[in-house]
């Protein structure tokens, strides 16, 4: 897991060496463990190293005995298998997976992304072909940011690094925007930049002599008709698929720990990682909890006495960690601030909380989403929420096969829009800010193959959706009591914007950048809505994007979200 950056000059000059550097210190957050550069003709290719597997050998720019050179952010999960297949062919030089992506190439050319399993956004350069090429991982875990015109093609894992090397402008499309607020994310390669797009999720670019010869797309699921299978035979399936996925990916050098929130998806993960560590090592689980007391007298989004049962049914040290009131004030606008591409989902707090408490102890950590988008797990993936979703979200980025159930294709949409410009942002950037690299198993090639073919009947069951995953965890930890209700991992920060609604009413109705994107009827409306937790959390989006710009352009960000808005 490391940061990836670099530029081809398509009139053939030699990259900037000095924009190079300031791209790379851009990205120091996401390779605390090592950096590295490469220039060869028009191409400039720079790394920073989190040192996961071959921590000694692997270093990166990693050239081989051809001359081809490469800049990896990302696993492959498979290397050990590659590397055994092609030893004979091919002179491998160290143990890590990044040369294995190399020596595919080497065998197969262009057609080498299909043999990856894992996910990975890297750059290769073969010097010989003039050749460059960028690709990404068919369901979007690792990042890859580019901009282009006629003089050059650069490439960086965050924004950021486009922008310190000089390579895009920090302008923002206010159109983007305000679909960024009305949704919480921008869809498809758009970014809020006009300079930045996103390198689609499976894409793989190619340059030969400074010209785009192809982009092709490597899909994340099959376009085939559903299986029919016997429920007893997939639940065997499921049970090898789910043993297979979590060895491949708890292959590491270093050690690794879980998000674990007390619901299925990350207690399936603990279970076969129990039940494959035998109690050889305690597993490290880290949960997050809020300590706003509900309507009825509940506690929001508190599932730890979930999360405890499945540590203790896993001998696993379960590090319980509160998120309050406390650090929405202090840790928002540092958040918002860090976040170049900016995912308005509120579970960018506790994700953001979370990576830095297990950051302290763990290199890798181990995480459930793909879960509810692979085995229908949404409520909006019930029949009654169809019509609705339509009207609310575009397929327009998601490949449909005339084979598909209508539910497949709901399905669909969100694997290719909600997924990876949502969920695996927050993701990436949360972990990566702190040096940590998440790990999402249900994110696999064959996991995928296995799930999206299922029946409509093992993935919804009356009102359960994740029917087959739940019966499966059901059948082998009661104790994570995956039929029951579910609760859903809801961060209250309705609550806790009500709490200081005088604050954010004054700051935010007199906010520039606030003023642009409401009405004055919005406007005016503000400080009443605000002053209720359920329409304040309507507003969350507004505060998270006004704090996002005020990060933009003031280079410290402030102590509390009060400073924020009013700098």
């Amino acid at each position: 897991m490391c940061g990836i950056g670099g530029v081809l000059m398509k009139n053939g000059a030699a990259p900037d060496g000095a924009a190079l550097v300031e791209m790379q210190k851009a990205l120091g957050k996401r390779g605390p463990d090592g950096a590295g550069s490469y220039t060869s003709g028009a191409v400039g290719l720079i790394h920073t190293r989190l040192a996961i597997i071959d921590p000694s050998g692997g270093h990166q720019p990693l050239i081989d005995s051809k001359g081809r050179a490469i800049v990896f952010n990302g696993e492959i999960y498979n290397y050990i298998e590659i590397k055994r297949a092609l030893t004979a062919r091919y002179d491998f030089k160290t143990n890590s997976d990044t040369e294995t992506i190399l020596a595919l190439y080497d065998k197969y050319g262009l057609d080498f992304v299909n043999h990856l399993r894992g996910m990975y956004a890297f750059a290769l350069y073969d010097a010989a072909l003039g050749r460059l090429i960028l690709a990404r991982d068919p369901f979007g875990i690792k990042p890859l940011y580019i901009s282009e015109n006629a003089q050059f093609l650069a490439f960086a894992s965050e924004p950021k690094a486009l922008f310190h090397g000089g390579f895009a402008a920090t302008d923002i499309d206010m159109k983007t925007l305000r679909q960024v607020l009305a949704r919480n994310y921008s869809q498809g390669s758009y970014t809020v930049y006009p300079d930045v797009e996103r390198l689609p999720a499976g894409a793989m670019l190619v340059y030969e002599a400074g010209v785009r010869v192809s982009c092709t797309y490597r899909e994340a699921v099959s376009p085939l008709r559903p299986q029919e299978i016997d429920e007893d035979v997939a639940l065997a399936q499921l049970d090898s698929i789910l043993d297979d996925t979590m060895r491949v990916h708890c292959r590491s050098d270093v050690g690794y720990g879980v998000f674990l929130s007390g619901g299925v998806d990350s207690s399936t993960i603990m279970n076969v990682l129990a039940n494959q560590t035998l109690g050889s090592d305690r597993i490290k689980a880290y949960t997050a909890y809020f300590d706003v007391e509900g309507t009825e007298g509940g506690a929001i989004g508190d599932e730890r006495t979930y999360a405890r049962a499945v540590a203790d049914s896993c001998y696993a040290d379960c590090h319980e960690v509160p998120v309050g009131v406390e650090d929405f004030r202090t840790l928002l606008p540092k958040i918002a601030a860090y976040m170049d591409d900016p995912v308005a989902d509120y579970a960018i707090l506790p994700t953001w909380k979370l990576a830095s408490i297990a950051a302290k102890d763990q290199k890798v950590i181990l995480c459930g989403e793909g879960g509810d988008e692979l085995f229908a797990g949404y409520g909006r993936y019930r029949p009654r929420w169809w019509k609705d979703w339509r009207n609310a979200f575009s397929p327009s980025s998601a490949v449909m096969s005339p084979h598909w159930t209508r539910l497949q294709r709901v399905q669909a949409v969100d694997i290719a829009n909600y997924l990876p410009n949502d969920l695996l942002i927050k993701l990436d950037t949360c972990l990566m800010a702190h040096g940590l690299e998440g790990r999402t198993p249900f994110l696999d090639s064959d996991v995928a193959a296995f799930a999206f073919s299922l029946p409509d009947s093992l993935k919804l069951r009356g009102k359960d959706g994740k029917y087959l995953l739940k019966t499966w965890l059901h059948q082998n930890l009661p104790e994570a009591q995956p039929f029951r209700k579910k609760q859903g991992f809801t961060v209250p920060v309705g609550h806790w914007m009500a709490e200081d609604a005088a604050v954010l009413s004054a700051t935010l109705t007199n906010n520039v950048f606030v003023k642009n994107l409401l009405t004055s009827s919005e406007l005016s409306s503000l400080p009443a809505r605000l002053s209720d937790p359920k329409t304040a959390k309507e507003c969350w989006s507004l505060l998270y994007l006004a704090l996002w710009h005020m990060g933009k352009i003031v280079d410290v960000p402030a102590h509390n979200i009060a400073d924020a808005l009013a700098a």
